[in-house]
């Protein structure tokens, strides 16, 4: 059974894939989040609101002092809302011992008037061109602040925003694997371009706190702006999901900001479903603290519709996505914890990908999202079968990127003989496939490295992929339908299910090398459903680790008579697989007896 969502960021996605794969921003974007140079650096605001944070601030302080960014360099711009505990005597301490250090350190006294509005004073002070909007509840990690300043220097001047990547738990809203632009932003964490924050006119007074974030992306955004996501840049966010105080609040302003949302940037059908979804919700909702946050969202709602409705933003080209009380669509596994700090050392991981034909593009596609890893003792190794298109776009990205990336062309005939090829040639001690079509979110391989160092015991780990339907014109050029949630796929590893389907797409899987040298590759006389044989050899080892978590996208054929054909090529190979594969687990069964 499959769950299919609304279709993301319209058709900006594929061009804005289309322009990273044929520019050169790309890959400057990737370099620079691994150049540790901090000469010619700019000076940068840091904007902290605070309200009663003094359990957060020692630890904060300790972790802007250990920055690799110059602290010469940093103005930091404390905002407190009114707090009544020790935060102030805090701040008032740092600035007193620190203030040397810094750039400057500023504290800004004033009433409760929400998250937007305490940041805005400090856009307000500050002279930098680019302004981190932080949380206080969080750590930095030491290239945090460097990375994230290192990238804006050098993107392209229409992007507005660079957002920083959350730890153990990744906010899971859709981005673009490749671009890695995305929708809308949080901004626990951000770093804005001041300039652009000026033109839009800054957070929206109006939204005290949950989703003035979401409104200032889409702000940016409907003025001509881009909003990059920095998966290998992260921070550490002390979240509780059982926080019981907050959530009425919680509920109450991102409820209340999505409706007004929908009044301001959406239809008028989207605004009514908008309504509508909140008084169901009233009506069915039996916990007590949910009832609460609806009917203090709904009281929101009252009061700033009518202001929402009368600044509604003109038309645009820009995309504007409600998901239900989401934005755009979500990857599943928002509470899979991902590395506290950078993902950058641990074994290297060989993925192989095996390309036949000329269409290149799709090819370059996957390549970048291999270089966007957060985890990166990568090797990539490019498996050519029969053809001759791909060798000059694997050397003219490798050297673009600075990656570890080969070429090799394959001596066999067929996908399975390319495949072989490519574990012999691999060098790492995990492997994995990734289709030449098929794309990796950016965490992929970090959170299935970290499933196998943590299971010392399991011989492969496996995460969930996005089935994406594509639609492909005469031209080769493509359009993809919204993603589909598998959720046959989406369950813990199981033998008996594994010899009637195979619920493992190849590119979710990461295997040790010690599968390979033991069981071999692929069946040569196998050419389709390949690795699902595979996966019934290697499971002779043991259970591989299931980890919860949408961390892929694999396409399908869009167009219904492609799909028919398909379907029928992998249903006349079904039945002999299958066979392959109940032999298979009939010998280990004798062997055990």
């Amino acid at each position: 059974m499959a769950n299919q969502l609304p279709t993301p960021f319209g058709g900006e996605l594929q061009a804005t894939r289309r322009q990273a794969t044929t520019s050169t921003w790309s890959a400057a974007i990737n370099r620079a989040l691994f150049d540790s140079d901090t000469a010619n650096l700019p000076t940068v605001t840091i904007s902290f609101v605070t309200y009663n944070s003094a359990k957060w601030l020692s630890e904060l302080f300790l972790t802007l002092l250990a920055q690799d960014y110059p602290c010469s360099k940093l103005n930091i711009s404390f905002v407190d809302n009114g707090s009544s505990d020790d935060t102030l005597h805090l701040i008032e301490g740092f600035k007193e011992l620190h203030t040397s250090s810094f750039a400057g350190v500023s504290l800004t006294r004033q009433d409760n008037l929400g998250f937007g509005a305490g940041h805005d004073v400090s856009f307000k002070n500050s002279a930098d061109e680019f302004v981190l909007v932080s949380n206080v509840d969080l750590r930095f990690h030491r290239g945090s602040i460097l990375k994230a300043v290192k990238v804006a220097l050098v993107d392209l001047e229409d992007v507005a925003s660079w957002e920083l990547r959350q730890c153990p738990y990744e906010h899971p809203k859709f981005y673009d694997p490749v671009s890695l632009e995305t929708s809308w932003s949080s901004h626990a964490c951000i770093l804005i371009r001041r300039s652009a924050y000026e033109k839009v006119g800054g957070y929206e007074e109006r939204i005290f706190m949950y989703g003035e974030d979401v409104e200032l992306s889409f702000r940016f955004r409907g003025a001509g702006y881009r909003i990059r996501y920095l998966p290998q840049v992260t921070v550490t966010h002390h979240v509780d999901f059982k926080d019981e105080e907050l959530r009425p609040d919680q509920f109450a302003g991102s409820v209340s900001s999505n409706i007004l949302l929908r009044h301001r940037y959406g239809s008028l059908e989207t605004a009514r479903e908008g309504d509508r979804l909140l008084e169901t919700l009233m009506v069915n909702e039996i916990d007590s603290k949910r009832r609460e946050g609806f009917s203090k969202a709904k009281a929101i709602v009252t009061r700033n519709r009518e202001h929402f409705q009368a600044t509604k933003q003109p038309e645009v080209s820009a995309y504007f996505p409600f998901n239900g009380f989401d934005y755009d669509v979500t990857r599943m596994g928002f509470d899979v914890p991902l590395q506290s700090e950078d993902a950058a050392d641990g074994p290297l991981v060989s993925i192989i990908t095996r390309t036949h034909g000329p269409n290149t593009p799709l090819l370059a596609e996957a390549i970048l999202s291999v270089c966007n890893q957060s985890y990166q003792n990568i090797e990539h190794v490019i498996i050519e079968d029969r053809t001759n298109f791909a060798e000059d776009l694997t050397e003219e990205l490798r050297d673009a990127y600075r990656k570890n990336i080969r070429y090799i062309k394959s001596e066999g005939h067929g996908r399975s003989a390319a495949g072989n090829t490519g574990l012999e040639r691999a060098r790492g001690a995990y492997m994995m496939f990734l289709d030449n079509d098929d794309l990796l979110l950016s965490d992929h391989v970090e959170i299935l490295v970290k499933a196998l160092l943590e299971n010392k015991d399991a011989p492969a780990a496996y995460a969930l992929g996005w089935e994406i339907p594509t639609f492909y014109d005469q031209n080769g050029r493509y359009r993809e339908g919204a993603p589909i949630n598998v959720h046959s796929h989406a369950t813990p590893f199981s033998v008996k299910k594994l010899k009637k389907i195979n619920f493992l797409p190849i590119q979710c899987v990461l295997f040790r090398r010690e599968l390979y040298e033991q069981f071999g590759g692929f069946d040569l006389e196998i050419d389709h459903l390949e690795d699902w044989n595979l996966w019934c050899r290697y499971s002779r080892a043991g259970a591989f680790q299931y980890v919860p978590k949408t961390t892929s996208m694999y396409r399908v054929p869009g167009d219904m008579t492609f799909r028919a054909q398909r379907t029928r090529v992998m249903l006349a190979a079904e039945d002999a697989v299958r066979k392959k594969n109940a032999e298979h687990f009939e010998s280990r069964t004798s062997a055990r007896e």
